[in-house]
């Protein structure tokens, strides 16, 4: 049973925009939140949209701010192992075996790792990962 409703004065504009927003009418939407909820959500909502929209556009424009900061990350990376030492401090030999700058002092003193000879405390790469899968070996 379909009924037709006869509005004195025409349909209210909210009621018309909800009946668009039901047809898939986008912009229809947009005025019925507008009329029902004020200008500040609404606002907020299309200026949340734009910034979403000008995103995808600055991706596909290939202009995408995360791709940079990861290629300049990836280029900090790779300035920084050029420049770098082929030791390891204590320091980073405790990080690099995911361990105590102590427990690092230990195995030395205990003879378990051994430092590069005639150096202060150094590290090779090569002497950790041999101390590592010796270590894990036993366990």
């Amino acid at each position: 049973m379909n009924a037709q409703i006869e509005w004195k004065g025409g349909v209210p504009e909210a009621l018309a925009s909800i009946y668009g927003t039901m047809a898939g009418d986008g912009e229809s939407l947009l005025r019925a939140a507008w009329l029902l909820w004020e200008d500040d959500l609404v606002n907020r909502i299309i200026a949340d949209s734009d910034k979403k929209v000008q995103r995808v556009e600055d991706i596909l424009d290939g202009k995408d701010p995360v791709e940079g900061i990861e290629n300049r990350l990836e280029e900090l990376v790779k300035s920084l192992n050029k420049e770098k030492s082929p030791y390891l401090t204590t320091e980073e030999a405790a990080l690099y075996l995911k361990a105590s700058v102590q427990s690092v002092y230990d195995w030395v003193k205990r003879g378990k790792l051994h430092p590069v000879p005639g150096r202060r405390r150094v590290f090779t790469k090569e002497a950790l990962d041999r101390f590592y899968l010796t270590r894990r070996r036993r366990k």
